[in-house]
């Protein structure tokens, strides 16, 4: 049996990893929970059982279980929700352990943790994360019943149970899944329109329990207009070395429906950096005709770690309008 007790030791030098994931600026955080409190923040969560299934929070884990003995559930989802039809984005996040046996394979049970986002409680409309199989996760969207799938194996050696940090950036005309910031899979069909909450739940009508764990949720709604980065303009990939005493170009650039040039400078930040007092003069970076803007950002000012994959802007143009944009990163040592 390999539950959430066995995957205690590891969890305490998973923290510092979970303190360091960078959030997205792209509007309302909604929660941001470490579980430090001892309880669960009731304004915020939504607890529901059935059966002898069970919730709690202990040691700064938010734990979930199906109980040992007989049938039951547990889930917790958010108290707000959102539909994709009214706000521009939905960012879930979390670091997450679900459930596997090493005795048989697939090695799941119940119905495989789901966690992401869900229209109330409805697997039928959900955009979320399951234990495919006890080294593979699947991505689904579902909408009225009819779902698009896809399933990542982890890295050798990876489990369900292990410490995990899933990622969904959902807008109305596609979603994107990360499993360790690793883009896993987008989906472009069946994409819920309905109020969605985050969501993250066990069921499981056997005699073992079946938990799962979370030491961090995230929820964020964006209002934010996304634009277009280049990091680097003219260079691929795009290769920062944290260690250079130098500067980082970042173009915005315009499109036939978003003039860069009237982005307010002094609002930007980019990896958590403010832009530098150079350049700014508008210029056609792309060819296409449109004025775009270069910003350049101190190299050693920059957020970023070996490893990120990916760095985001943020700001404001004049009249007040949020933006935000990402572009890739090749981080260099």
């Amino acid at each position: 049996m390999h539950g959430i007790t066995k995957k205690m030791s590891t969890l305490v030098i998973c923290v510092v990893m979970v303190a360091t994931i960078s959030v997205s600026a792209f509007g309302e955080v909604i929660i941001d929970d470490h579980f430090d409190s001892g309880s669960l923040d009731t304004t915020k969560f939504e607890a529901i059982t059935t059966g002898i299934g069970y919730v709690t929070v202990s040691s700064s884990w938010l734990v979930m279980g199906s109980g040992y003995g007989g049938s039951g559930s547990a889930l917790v989802k958010s108290k707000e929700s959102f539909s994709l039809a009214t706000v521009d984005m939905i960012i879930f996040e979390g670091t997450i352990s679900g459930y596997w046996e090493g005795h048989w394979y697939p090695g799941v049970y119940g119905d495989k943790q789901p966690r992401g986002l869900r229209v109330g409680t409805d697997p039928n409309n959900a955009i979320e994360f399951i234990s495919y199989a006890r080294d593979t996760v699947e991505a689904r969207t579902v909408a009225s019943g009819v779902a698009t799938a896809s399933q990542y194996l982890l890295p050798a050696g990876g489990r369900v149970g292990d410490l995990l940090t899933y990622r969904i950036e959902a807008d109305s005309t596609s979603v994107k899944f990360y499993v360790n910031d690793i883009l896993i899979a987008t989906h472009t069909t069946n994409i819920p329109t309905g109020q969605l909450n985050l969501y993250i739940g066990t069921n499981y009508d056997g005699y073992g329990n079946v938990p799962v764990a979370a030491d961090w949720l995230y929820l964020e709604v964006g209002g934010a207009e996304a634009v277009t980065i280049d990091v680097k303009p003219g260079s691929f990939p795009n290769s920062i070395n944290l260690k250079s005493k130098g500067n980082v170009p970042v173009a915005i650039l315009s499109s036939p429906t978003f003039d860069a040039t009237i982005v307010d400078w002094n609002t930007v930040v980019f990896a958590g950096a403010p832009p530098l007092p150079i350049g700014k003069s508008p210029e056609d970076v792309n060819g296409d005709g449109l004025p775009d803007v270069v910003l350049h950002f101190k190299t050693q000012d920059l957020n970023l770690q070996p490893g990120d994959t990916e760095a985001c802007l943020s700001g404001k143009t004049l009249d007040g309008q949020d933006i935000a944009g990402c572009d890739s990163v090749r981080i260099v040592k």
